[in-house]
């Protein structure tokens, strides 16, 4: 059972300050200036303030109530992380109560309400700001207090040293990238643009970092001009080849905490429109008078997600790679738990660690691995802890969710296993997952058709029985293993900024269900956006699902009389590329390895 962290004293000293400055209540996000969807450990603010460690969320602490928000994902983990100073919002369920709408019930009107302006982006800012009603106004805190309750215990950033990625990994310099970026940029006469994100910028600059855990990033900026660009970073990470790399392609290098100043300067040296991404901060944004700012989509978004030929290679390599390395943990654990070793959830991950870590060209790991055990499984993004972690028995069904950022690729692959025998429920509801996964990999769609259109395809099996899965269905994946614009989930208002698929776009497929305080399923395989094949009379252009990952099907949990004729055939082709592709991997690089009878026993025909 999870003890969550006592915030007694955090809250007391918060609320001191909100007293102090007069305002009626401080939200916290779970975002630093870059909104990415992890930060490092100095910025780890709601995770300070609240105990809660998931990956999407927010808080408001007001004078005398404590609140966070979160969606489905999180909503046991919170419980269970959270102690009774906190109060659980639900974020995407019918009658949720946003944020807004508890401030104008719970809060006085023509009150402030004090927001860090380097953590909120513009367009949040204003669309919160919009949303409020009875007088009540945003009010920028410019010295974080979260940061001034934490003081001397606060962590130090990470100064760690970046590594440049050569050509034959990324496929185009920084040049290419650069020039395809200004086209951009002169669409929307743009004298300026302001990057904040950081897998954007790692991606223009051909650069890795480790500022953040399990992400191959660097805390950082880049202002990109029509003659050059400017990249501001703690400049000690920087060594003397990639000084002189970000010199050749026209970069000017700036200390990190200048970025303020500089733009303010280049403002007052400009005369026309500046692109501001629109995950940049209202901090930022404010800099910029308001006729002359461009708020929208970063172009550099569109412009990664769309996978150069160099790059679907080093997918299809660190993807096959990864199935491989799977395949040789998994047979190390069926044999480890059959013979009745203790292995727990964290043994079994750092285990699965040790196998990657011996390839030349592993980087981190690409999240904090999911690995649960029967009820801890029911949780979708539960990560083991020494409070948390649980025996892995020969009664157990085990889910297992984890992948690598490797210099070719980034992998994020789920399966679930049963090392005993599974109950009918179990297996009923791993082959109606299953049955939704194999709907969604061989579906055919429009060009341009956006992620929430395909999402029912992944959760009609289950919904014909009354059953369904509180997260997404997909993610694009990149540098970062969450990459945007796409989305595959059940609201278009999740994925605000989906531009619809097209070809050489990679995503996840992830359908899952969870039994609370029992089990969790949850199969993850990474597939390419392709052409489709075949009668096309309208002359539209159709898209399909290729899939990438290659990694065998428990056959055990496999209800075969709920499978139709086209997903068996599907399956079976399936199961023999698992052979094919990784089990020809393993005898190349592994000869006599014991995963290659696995992967043989675990594919046979349905």
């Amino acid at each position: 059972m999870i003890s969550p962290v006592n915030t007694t004293l955090q809250l007391l000293r918060l609320r001191t300050l909100i007293t102090n400055l007069s305002i009626a209540a401080y939200i916290i996000p779970l975002h630093d200036t870059h909104q990415g969807e992890r930060t490092p450990a100095c910025n780890a603010r709601l995770r300070y303030i609240s105990g809660f460690t998931g990956s999407s969320g927010s808080a408001l602490v007001t004078r005398t109530e404590a609140l966070l928000w979160t969606d489905g994902r999180y909503f046991i983990q919170a419980r269970q992380e959270m102690d009774n100073n906190w109060n659980l919002m639900k974020d995407g369920i019918p009658g949720a109560i946003s944020m807004e709408t508890y401030m104008e019930k719970a809060l006085d009107s023509r009150v402030h309400v004090g927001v860090d302006p380097t953590l909120f982006s513009k367009s949040a800012w204003d669309n919160m700001q919009s949303n409020l009603r009875n007088g009540q106004r945003l009010h920028p805190v410019q010295d974080n207090l979260v940061d001034e309750v934490w003081g001397e215990e606060r962590l130090q950033c990470p100064e760690g040293k970046l590594l440049q990625i050569p050509i034959q990994f990324t496929g185009k310099t920084t040049q290419e990238k650069l020039g395809e970026i200004r086209l951009k940029m002169n669409e929307q006469n743009a004298q300026l643009l302001v990057i904040n994100q950081l897998d954007d910028i790692a991606w223009l600059l051909n650069l890795r970092g480790s500022d953040i855990y399990a992400a191959a990033v660097f805390l950082s900026f880049v202002i990109v001009k029509s003659d050059g660009f400017e990249l501001f970073i703690d400049q000690s990470k920087l060594d003397s080849d990639i000084r002189s790399s970000i010199t050749q392609d026209g970069g000017t290098i700036n200390d990190y905490e200048e970025v303020n100043s500089r733009l303010t300067t280049l403002v007052s040296n400009t005369s026309g429109k500046i692109w501001l991404a629109k995950t940049c901060s209202y901090n930022l944004a404010r800099i910029v008078p308001e006729n002359r700012q461009i708020v929208d989509l970063s172009p550099l978004v569109l412009l990664k997600a769309v996978k150069n030929p160099i790059e679907i290679q080093g997918f299809k390599n660190a993807l096959t790679r990864d199935s491989a390395i799977l395949a040789r943990f998994y047979s190390w654990l069926e044999n480890a738990v059959e013979s009745g070793e203790n292995v727990t959830e964290l043994s079994a991950s750092d285990h699965l660690l040790k196998l990657r870590k011996e390839h030349e060209y592993f980087l981190t790991i690409s999240f904090e691995t999911i690995a649960g055990s029967d009820s801890s499984g029911a949780s979708p993004h539960y990560s083991p802890t020494t409070r948390t972690n649980k025996q892995i028995t020969q009664n157990s069904m085990f889910l297992i969710d984890a992948g690598a950022i490797y210099l070719d690729g980034t992998t994020d692959i789920t399966r679930t296993f049963h090392f005993g025998t599974p109950s009918d429920l179990q297996r009923e509801a791993y082959t109606r997952v299953l049955k939704g996964q194999i709907a969604l990999a061989t579906a055919i769609f429009p060009e341009r058709t956006k992620g929430y259109m395909l999402d029912s395809f992944a959760r009609m099996h289950l919904w014909n029985i009354g059953l369904d899965y509180g997260h997404g269905t997909g993610h694009g994946i990149g540098i970062d293993v969450h990459e945007g614009p796409t989305k595959i989930t059940y609201s278009h208002s999740i994925a605000p900024d989906d531009r619809g698929f097209v070809e050489n776009m990679m995503t996840s497929n992830e359908p899952g269900y969870y039994e609370e305080d029992s089990f969790g399923i949850r199969l993850e395989n990474i597939v390419r956006i392709v052409k489709a094949t075949g009668k096309n009379p309208t002359g539209k252009n159709f898209l399909a699902i290729e899939d990438m990952t290659f990694l065998p099907y428990q056959h055990k949990l496999i209800k075969k009389e709920l499978l139709t004729v086209s997903e068996i055939e599907y399956l079976n082709q399936y199961q023999e590329k698992c052979r094919r592709i990784v089990g020809e991997y393993l005898k190349r690089h592994y000869p006599g390895d014991k995963a290659y009878d696995w992967i043989y026993k675990e594919s046979p025909p349905i």
